[in-house]
């Protein structure tokens, strides 16, 4: 995963939600390879798993993460 993948993932963990958006958008500007974007899903998903009341928080960017795994997706079929 890249550093503006992990980043975004430390922010997640500390719950600073001001800052997700930010390093969320950045690191999707990059154009991630599919893989990627799962591997981050997935984190997200652990993430969830081990921190309590991120669920909710993170919902927009499990959208918006999930919308860009579809394009990238489509693009490589298309």
């Amino acid at each position: 995963m890249s550093v503006l993948g992990n980043l975004f993932l430390v922010h997640c963990l500390m719950s600073q939600w001001d800052k997700t958006g930010h390093y969320l958008t950045a690191f999707l500007a990059l154009q991630p390879p599919p893989g990627q974007l799962s591997e981050l899903l997935t984190a997200m998903d652990t993430l969830v798993g081990v921190c309590p009341g991120t669920d909710e928080p993170l919902a927009p960017c499990r959208h918006r993460l999930a919308a860009a795994l579809t394009d990238a997706g489509d693009q490589a079929t298309g």
